[in-house]
């Protein structure tokens, strides 16, 4: 079954699922990197938000011989087992004085979200581009976010430069910073991935293995790397240290750094 007889064969029976008691659409969303992913919207009428559940890794669950129907049992136990969405109040996302306090900042690369950034503020940073959030607790080890795009900062009468600043005092609130040893990244790494050529016991390390690095990241481990924006991080860490940096980035998740004298 092509992709395109798959979506519409979910979206149809999903319908059946959830009949007059909420509507199910599918919307095209542009991701990071311009990635588009096609998400399903289910939309119940007491609530005024609803979560984006991607059709795209499903397809591949499907190809691997998961049947439509119990992929569709899949979305709807999603649908159902996740009702802090339903809390939310969009009273507070559309008042800027209530909205204020949850905007933080991410980054993510420039080139590869030129289109993406036409339609959300951002500021160029280096080869990144910090853009801006509104973040929605779910529990104390996940999140939702609601990314802001140009229309919010217009509904709100403010600029780019006033989200960057009230940005860079919550950020650190919202997503405190960690540092890691890079080798314990590698064992958290290894224990998920094959990565299994260092010898950990007794703290055994291969020859020549530089341990003047560390790993930078924030609580969630998502969208660290915008960590580097904190006002006076790096300089504290670095006079701790008594050392100068060379920052490493990684990936939008986190950076390492490393000591130099």
């Amino acid at each position: 079954m092509t992709y395109n007889n798959f979506k519409n064969g979910v979206l149809l029976e999903l319908k059946q699922v959830f009949n007059s008691t909420a509507t199910v659409e599918i919307k095209t969303f542009t991701k990071n990197n311009g990635k588009k992913l096609d998400g399903i919207i289910i939309s119940s009428k007491d609530t005024n938000v609803s979560p984006t559940i991607y059709l795209n890794p499903l397809y591949h669950k499907y190809l691997e011989g998961l049947p439509i129907k119990q992929i569709v049992t899949e979305i709807s136990n999603i649908y159902y087992n996740n009702p802090s969405y339903k809390d939310f109040d969009t009273n507070q996302f559309l008042d800027f004085d209530d909205a204020k306090n949850h905007i933080f900042f991410k980054l993510i690369n420039y080139e590869k979200n030129k289109e993406l950034l036409e339609d959300i503020p951002h500021m160029k940073f280096l080869d990144l581009a910090v853009v801006f959030g509104y973040f929605v607790e779910t529990n104390s080890s996940e999140f939702a976010s609601i990314l802001i795009h140009n229309s919010h900062t217009r509904y709100w009468e403010v600029t780019t430069d006033d989200l960057y600043k009230i940005a860079l005092i919550n950020t650190p609130k919202l997503f405190s910073h960690k540092f890691s040893n890079l080798l314990d990244t590698i064992k958290t790494l290894s224990a998920n991935t094959s990565l299994n050529d260092i010898d950990y016991s007794n703290n055994k390390l291969p020859e020549n293995f530089n341990t003047d690095f560390s790993v930078l990241t924030n609580k969630y481990s998502i969208n660290g790397a915008s960590c580097i924006l904190y006002r006076n991080l790096l300089k504290n860490y670095a006079n701790e240290k008594q050392s100068n940096l060379i920052i490493i980035p990684s990936s939008i998740h986190e950076g390492a750094t490393r000591f130099v004298k």
